[in-house]
């Protein structure tokens, strides 16, 4: 008797993984709109092939796009841009009044990661891009106070480009960072003289900063730098064989 229920209550539990797997699907294929519905506003199917070529495969890649980059598209005019970009703002609805109750169901659509996310990939299709020593590159091709402007310059390029990407796509953004020892802050008496490289172009980008340092032996302390959410605290976890787990008491 024991086992039938068992085998029913799991039966339950499948139909329902699957349920909620095709809502997340119907879900993750309304994140964002192709650029293919603007021949539904007029656009002829050649001016949406050069967009695509171009690199603009979303409406919202459109919008987030200067004058100047769609001018530079090889036969398109001012009316024709001007067109383009109307046609994109109509589909993402960002010409009109937005109401709460549907900008709140637009922010239901983000994809939060948390502990358990390798269990959660099986079940929901989600995007992460990793970018290991984001400044490592920057720190090699310019150097000294002389190309600083310019290097500051690139990186907020760099991380605009970012930021479109995650906004059309929905997805995750991670990248590690280097940091230097500030002498000022020694001279000081700072109780850290250690800081991120990258000035406020790359802090003000990031969402949430978190501030890695060893511990004892194989421990590793993760300190929250700076977030707009999570409040200032830290928290211990230990390297191992098996990867990162919780620190053994």
């Amino acid at each position: 008797m024991a086992g039938k229920k068992t085998v029913q209550i799991e039966a339950e539990v499948e139909t329902e993984d699957v349920s909620e797997t095709s809502q997340t699907v119907e879900t993750e294929d309304d994140i964002f709109i192709e650029v293919d519905k603007l021949q539904e506003l007029g656009i002829n199917v050649a001016d949406i092939t050069k967009l695509k070529l171009s690199g603009y495969n979303t409406a919202l890649s459109i919008i987030q796009a200067t004058r100047k980059e769609l001018l530079a598209i090889k036969g398109f005019s001012d009316a024709k841009v001007e067109k383009i970009i109307e046609c994109a703002q109509k589909i993402e609805q960002t010409d009109t009044f937005i109401s709460g109750i549907n900008l709140l169901k637009k922010r239901s659509s983000l994809i939060k990661i948390t502990t358990g996310s390798s269990t959660k990939m099986v079940l929901e299709p989600f995007s992460l891009l990793v970018i290991d020593g984001i400044m490592s590159l920057f720190r090699v091709d310019f150097s000294g106070r002389g190309e600083l402007s310019e290097r500051q310059q690139l990186l907020g390029k760099t991380l605009n480009r970012l930021q479109k990407l995650a906004d059309q796509f929905n997805i995750a953004i991670v990248y590690t960072n280097q940091v230097m020892s500030d002498p000022s802050g020694a001279m000081t008496m700072a109780i850290n003289p250690v800081k991120p490289v990258g000035g406020h172009v790359l802090g003000h980008a990031s969402t949430h900063r978190l501030m890695l340092r060893v511990g004892k032996g194989d421990q590793r302390v993760c300190k929250v730098y700076d977030s707009p959410i999570l409040p200032p605290g830290d928290a211990t976890f230990q390297l191992s064989s098996l990867g990162i787990c919780d620190v053994n008491e």
